[in-house]
């Protein structure tokens, strides 16, 4: 990937980049001057097992509730097709809340 491939995210509150070339995840609160480096905690860099929470989840006869859940799917596909847009049109492309 180009070093210039990355996903920029802007809110009210402040800005998340992360740049795919470096694999560096950046981070602003509104008014800061500058975005600094975010250092992941062992657990967020450890990743989602997939089938062992499946499994529990149905082990669980409905004890445990699957997450993320249908309308955070629905969220995700969101955010996945606005980057695919915006990638396809090299324009910048809202998402709203």
């Amino acid at each position: 990937l180009a070093p210039s491939d990355r996903l920029e995210i802007y809110g009210n509150l402040g800005t998340l980049t992360y740049d795919f070339g470096s694999d560096q995840i950046s981070a602003g609160l509104a008014g800061d001057r500058a975005l600094h480096a975010v250092e992941l905690t062992p657990e967020l860099e450890g990743g989602w097992r997939v089938e062992e929470d499946f499994i529990a989840a149905v082990k669980s006869r409905g004890r445990v509730r699957p997450h993320p859940d249908f309308e955070d799917g629905v969220k995700y596909m969101r955010v996945v097709q606005a980057v695919e847009d915006s990638r396809a049109r090299a324009e910048w492309v809202k998402i709203s809340a």
